[in-house]
């Protein structure tokens, strides 16, 4: 895996890495509402925001694509 162009969040982080964000009035993943602002849609909670890059701090849309469960347990184990 590469973190080239990765867009790193700057602010809060959960104890796995991801940013956090709070936005009206929902707190989010903020690689996931990175990409449900730009995808301009907002899947159900099983529809996982995966990390092309697998950088848990990433929120390039670039690198962020929509999968369900068995999809990002698979990215996942791609990249250890």
């Amino acid at each position: 895996s590469t973190s080239t162009n990765c867009i790193l969040w700057p602010f809060a982080t959960d104890d796995k890495g991801y940013g956090t964000v709070l936005y009206k009035k929902k707190r989010y993943k903020a690689h996931r509402l990175a990409l449900i602002l730009k995808e301009g849609i907002e899947p159900d909670s099983k529809t996982f925001a995966c990390h092309k890059c697998d950088v848990a701090a990433c929120i390039n849309p670039k690198h962020i694509y929509w999968g369900d469960g068995k999809t990002n347990a698979r990215d996942k184990h791609l990249f250890i």
